[in-house]
């Protein structure tokens, strides 16, 4: 059974993959992930503690990162490596609540960092894009959403979108194929939301099917009522984002008592 609704699966990490609990009515639908399931997510987990040798490792990493890029500013490879380095010392450091998943306000340099390597990572045009680092920027955009940092709220979904997207179509699932609809809900680009919400229910199990697509109508609901009532892109991207603080609610992390899905990587480069 792909989606475990009630977290039977004591193997299995649960991973939120709703956008906003407020905005979409504070329906949850969470989503057993395995170790064997195509999208990177899980290739980050390998565990939930931090030192200070953690920090200073990650940091000479940074560095050796930011070398290779001055190096070779058209290496892709070595933007990919900054991109993970800058987030997995945002994750390492204590700004990383590791029990909610979620990361506070003072991670938002290293976020920013990090996103900003990752756009000219994918500048570059790579054949085929790191999905697992992908799934690392989705959970740093949605920092940045919380506290209002990385440029306009709009931009941040924008770039929030065409990774996850990077992700959808590089290891189709209708997990990747959900959370893309709901960033595009979120900020009223129903067109693309609903392309999103098909292929997502098209590769649903049909035992499941009913269930994501009552979670799908949801969010389409939602997504069209905030537009009419903004009329604005960029007043719903804000309005999302505020929402996103007073809910508490990491935008694309874990669930509150959940494995966090950034957790840094002791073997990444």
């Amino acid at each position: 059974m792909l989606f475990d609704l009630k977290g039977k699966r004591k193997r299995f990490v649960q991973v939120v993959y709703l956008f906003l609990a407020v905005l979409f009515g504070g329906g949850l639908i969470l989503f057993g992930v395995g170790s064997n399931v195509n999208g990177g997510l899980i290739d980050a987990i390998r565990g939930n503690n931090s030192s200070s040798t953690d920090v200073s490792a990650f940091e000479k990493r940074v560095t050796a990162a930011e070398r290779a890029t001055k190096a070779g500013p058209k290496n892709d490879n070595a933007w990919l490596a900054l991109a993970r380095a800058e987030y997995n010392l945002a994750v390492a450091g204590d700004d990383y609540d590791r029990q909610a998943g979620a990361f506070k306000a003072g991670a938002t340099d290293e976020l920013e960092k990090a996103t900003q390597a990752w756009e000219r990572y994918l500048s570059l045009k790579p054949k085929r894009p790191d999905t697992g680092v992908a799934a690392l920027m989705v959970q740093a955009y949605g920092g940045l959403v919380t506290y209002s940092a990385g440029g306009s709220p709009l931009d941040v979904f924008r770039q929030a979108a065409r990774t996850q997207k990077v992700i959808a179509t590089e290891r189709p699932s209708p997990i990747s194929y959900y959370q893309l609809a709901i960033i595009y809900y979120a900020i009223g680009d129903i067109g693309n939301g609903d392309k999103a919400a098909d292929k997502s229910t098209a590769l649903t199990p049909k035992d499941q099917r009913n269930t994501v697509t009552a979670q799908l109508k949801d969010a389409r609901k939602s997504g069209v009522k905030s537009k009419k009532e903004t009329k604005r892109s960029e007043q719903q991207a804000a309005k999302a984002a505020r929402d996103a603080r007073k809910s508490g609610q990491d935008p694309f992390g874990a669930a509150p008592g959940q494995s966090p899905v950034g957790t840094p990587s002791p073997t990444g480069p």
